[in-house]
């Protein structure tokens, strides 16, 4: 990426761990490469970098998830305050907890004028988490669909809602 080129440190993160391995082995190539992760693994970096939990739950639940871990990012955030990055770029943004914005976008040096991009998908929805992104972005709808050939879209544009775009 242009920012990462020039010197600065770039968080690409997204919520499913999955598609977070998969962007880091398709970033790993990238010189120099963001940090590549979950935001639960963020959270856990931070945290456990800063020593804000004293023992990890044997066995998380939900709510630990949910909650507790963002929260303990901000603990952790106050413990490390030399750790942060210039910009952010957030895939699959609305399965993101509407609770979680405020943590991550302290991870930014800048949290006010600090660079964030935002990518998201209501009709991709899977979890039903964010009812709405973080103020201040400036949305930019993408009108082309080139991830599908044009028979996918035409299978799958029926279960589409939103505005006009062309395979």
């Amino acid at each position: 990426t242009a920012a990462r080129a020039e010197g600065h440190a770039v968080l690409l993160t997204c919520f499913n761990r999955a598609l977070a391995d998969w962007l880091q082995r398709a970033a790993a190539a990238a010189s120099p490469a963001p940090d590549v992760m979950s935001f639960h693994e963020l959270c856990r970096r931070f945290v456990e970098a800063s020593g804000a939990l004293p023992s990890w739950p044997t066995d998380p639940d939900q709510a630990f998830w949910d909650q507790r871990l963002p929260e303990l990012l901000l603990a952790a955030l106050d413990r490390l305050p030399e750790r942060r990055y210039d910009a952010i770029v957030v895939d699959e943004g609305q399965d993101f907890r509407d609770t979680w914005w405020a943590p991550l976008l302290l991870t930014l040096r800048d949290p006010d004028h600090g660079i964030l991009w935002v990518f998201h998908d209501d009709n991709q929805a899977l979890f039903r988490r964010a009812d709405a992104l973080p103020g201040g972005l400036v949305p930019v709808a993408l009108t082309r669909n080139l991830r599908n050939s044009r028979a996918i879209h035409a299978a799958v544009s029926r279960h589409y809602s939103g505005g006009a775009y062309e395979p």
